[in-house]
């Protein structure tokens, strides 16, 4: 950061009060979700098809976010003021990050399962399809912690600041700021691009063989479907917001450069949307998930209304 930012502040009280009501809607939604879908997984899934490998580990993924969203609630709610320690901020930090790349990679894999699927449905990745599953899941997981290690071994805390945060600021040449920043860029441009590619060739491949009207395949672009969506509303806005912070660090217009650190954090704060987002996926992917959270949400009804609501069956999901 140039030496015309050290009296610029980029704090807005109105941006730190959204977002921990954010958070905490978030976390709300979050635990209630992943409650339902590990009790799914656990009581009610009988075959492990490889879309439900990855489903489940999106789920372990969200369950990391949990464990390190309270403390950042609390670091909003404190004006972006950190009270943990070093420590502890790279434990939160490293856990927040771990679930992002987790996210992108497994919702990834959900979406090229589909296109072998529907495309590729003979395919020799198909016929041990469960295994690959495992091995392609044990690999993500890997690879995201080795990308992730860096903010554990170097200090987030600013220089003169309480503040914790696993991006600089401030122009850094260092390895591991570029480092972060390639990944994070990479990450979602590449996984992306993928979703993206599965999508149109599933979709025009329905269209020359006229299969839109098969249940099978309705399943497998309503899943797609679901995925961009979660995709585009949870990790492409932190994307361009950081590309701008980027952009501006340049600027000598202080106000624009405050403006573009609170989009990031807005940003960053949905990113965190995606755990309460992921049951979307599930639902799409599987009626027995479509089941045990309508039959949630027709117990919560229940307690809300009387004993006069509807009962939920599992007819209504064929």
């Amino acid at each position: 950061m140039q030496g015309s930012w050290k009296n610029c502040s980029l704090r807005s009280q109105a941006v730190e009060h959204s977002l921990v009501t954010l958070l905490i809607f978030e976390i709300v939604l979050g635990l209630l979700g992943n409650a339902i879908a590990l009790w799914t997984f656990y009581y009610q899934v009988k075959i492990w098809k490889p879309h439900t490998i990855y489903l489940f580990n999106l789920v372990i993924a969200d369950v990391l976010l949990m464990v390190g969203l309270p403390l950042r609630i609390d670091f909003f709610l404190r004006q972006k003021q950190w009270f943990f320690g070093d420590a502890f901020c790279r434990v939160v930090l490293f856990l927040l990050d771990l679930n992002r790349r987790g996210s992108i990679a497994f919702l990834t894999a959900v979406a090229v399962d589909r296109y072998f699927k529907v495309i590729r449905p003979h395919s020799r990745l198909q016929v041990s399809s469960s295994r690959t599953a495992k091995w392609i899941s044990c690999f993500i997981w890997l690879l995201d912690t080795a990308c992730t290690l860096p903010i554990l071994t170097s200090s987030n805390m600013g220089a003169n600041t309480t503040e914790c945060r696993s991006f600089h600021l401030q122009s850094s040449h260092s390895f591991r700021a570029i480092w972060h920043d390639v990944v994070f860029f990479g990450e979602v441009l590449i996984s992306f691009g993928l979703i993206l590619f599965c999508t149109i060739a599933i979709v025009k491949k329905l269209r020359d063989r006229q299969m839109e009207k098969q249940p099978r395949v309705q399943k497998a672009v309503a899943t797609l479907a679901a995925v961009v969506v979660v995709f585009v509303i949870c990790f492409m806005p932190s994307s361009l917001a950081r590309a701008l912070v980027l952009f501006l660090q340049t600027s000598d217009n202080c106000h624009h450069f405050s403006v573009a650190v609170n989009m990031f954090d807005v940003a960053i704060c949905l990113t965190y949307l995606n755990s309460a987002m992921d049951p979307i996926v599930y639902c799409f992917s599987s009626p027995t998930f479509r089941y045990s959270y309508k039959r949630a949400l027709h117990s919560m009804r229940r307690k809300t209304l009387g004993p006069q609501t509807l009962n939920v069956t599992k007819d209504s999901e064929s």
